[in-house]
This record gives structure tokens, C-alpha cells and sequence, in this order.
């Protein structure tokens, strides 16, 4: 009897490292700041591509849900000036989703009394948090690197991914220990960042005081609605850093909410 098999395929995502390509960031807040801008250059295609295969296998249990599923490491060979040169790539499942402050604006966080984003937002630090006890920190938190994606039965989630500076989140000497701080701490900042820009529009006529606001009512509800979340019981006190400065006045009117979908 005859037998044929049935191939099934899905879409993949092939993630090339080009030295060349890679973007220049702050040397305050980027991964090259790990290491000294001198130094920058020994962080290449072979360690970030290696970085990011251990930190999806770090982050296995997660893999097809908070992050992308990992199916690989190769050597491809690209057209560079004529001429084919290796380079390290990783292939993962594709990210089809929206920006998650694109997102968070949508469902009101540039609208005073308006709650509607604060779950996308609360689960931003839950991830984060998540990402830090399974072992891995420095996450490149960029608006860029997290999606918002629609389930099929229409419920929204995050998706976190490029992993290539990331590092364990714990060491033994007390040298790795401070540098390990200081990129727990700048994931801290990052998530900082994220919720100020989600609350406020980037142009001279925004209005910083209300936007301040706004981010401070997010710390509120959290702490009334979900103080018991692990994650909050551990950063409660960094919350503080979001209150208001005291002594400014508002230049706009309050806005309510409206409907968007």
C-alpha cells in the first residue's frame, strides 16, 4: 500500500546579525555602557546571537506566548558589495501586532480619568518582573521590541522580543553583583519611560502636569486593585518615583474620557 506524509510549514522570522547594522545608542543607556565604549566592539554577531538563543532558552516556558517561539540558530550567507559573507542569525516565529504605546493611547492614556490602558500597562511590569526571576535582565525595553497582539478570541497581550543584550540577572562576586544592578535598575527606568510616554504627547504643547497625573493614577489603582501582584510588593517604594512634582499647576483643562476602540 502506498503511504504519502503531508508536510506542514508556518512563517518564520530570520534574524541576521550585521555588525555594520547595528544601531549606535546612547552610551548611557545602551548595552555598549556595560562595558565602555572602548570596549563596545568585543560585543559581536557571534556573542549577541549566542546572548539571544540562551535567552530564549532561559525564557522556554514563555516561549509562544510572552516572547516568540526560538527554532534555531545557523551561519546564512548574505550579499555584502558583491560578494557573500557569513553571519549569525537566529530564526523565531513572527510578531504581528501593534505598538504598545500606540496601544495604551488609544484606549486613553492621553485622557485624564480614563483607565482603560492600565491592564496593558500592569502587565508590562509583570513581564518584566517575570523576565528578572527566570533569570535574565538589560532587556532593551523600546517600544520598538514589545507588541500588543489580539488573541483569536479578541483579548490582548504582550509579546517582548530582541534578547541580544540581554545578561543573567544574578551573579556570585560582588563586581558582578553592582553591574547586575545597574541593569535591573535601567530596566526600572526603561518601564519609567514607557508609562510617561504613554501618558504624554512629545511636542512643546503637551501638558507635562497633566501627564504626571495621569501616570500617578496608574500608580494608585495599582496600589488599591492589585497590591497584592508579587511584582508590585517588590518594586512598591520605585513607584514613588511617578508622583507628581509638587508646586506646578496644570496649563490645560481636564479632559474625560472619550471612546475608542
Amino acid at each position: 500500500m502506498a503511504t504519502s506524509s503531508r508536510e506542514t510549514t508556518e512563517d518564520v522570522v530570520l534574524k541576521i546579525y550585521c555588525s555594520n547594522l547595528f544601531p549606535q545608542e546612547d552610551p548611557d543607556t545602551s548595552l555598549a555602557s556595560l562595558f565602555g565604549r572602548e570596549e563596545a566592539p568585543l560585543y559581536t554577531e557571534d556573542l549577541m546571537s549566542w546572548t539571544e538563543v540562551w535567552a530564549y532558552w532561559k525564557l522556554v516556558c514563555l516561549q509562544g506566548s510572552l516572547v516568540p517561539r526560538l527554532c534555531g540558530a545557523f551561519m546564512v550567507k548574505v550579499p555584502e558589495e558583491g560578494r557573500p559573507a557569513n553571519h549569525f542569525a537566529v530564526v523565531i516565529t513572527p510578531v504581528n501586532g501593534t505598538s504598545n504605546i500606540t496601544r495604551c493611547r488609544a484606549l486613553g492614556g492621553l485622557l485624564n480619568g480614563n483607565r482603560r490602558w492600565y491592564p496593558l500597562a500592569r502587565d508590562l511590569f509583570k513581564s518584566v518582573y517575570q523576565f528578572h526571576r527566570l533569570g535574565i535582565c538589560n532587556l532593551d525595553l523600546r517600544d520598538e521590541n514589545i507588541r500588543v497582539v489580539r488573541s483569536a478570541g479578541n483579548t490582548e497581550s504582550l509579546v517582548f522580543f530582541d534578547f541580544a543584550s540581554a545578561r543573567p540577572s544574578s551573579f556570585g562576586s560582588s563586581e558582578q553583583k553592582t553591574d547586575v544592578q545597574d541593569a535591573l535598575d535601567r530596566d526600572w527606568w526603561d518601564l519609567y519611560t514607557i508609562i510617561a510616554e504613554i501618558c504624554v504627547y512629545r511636542t512643546k504643547d503637551g501638558d507635562i502636569v497633566a501627564a504626571d497625573q495621569r501616570r500617578w493614577d496608574f500608580v494608585k489603582w495599582l496600589r488599591k486593585e492589585h497590591h497584592r501582584d508579587e511584582w508590585l510588593v517588590a518594586w512598591d517604594s520605585r513607584l514613588d518615583a511617578m508622583k507628581p512634582r509638587e508646586g506646578v499647576v496644570s496649563t490645560s483643562t481636564s479632559r474625560k474620557d472619550s471612546t475608542v476602540s
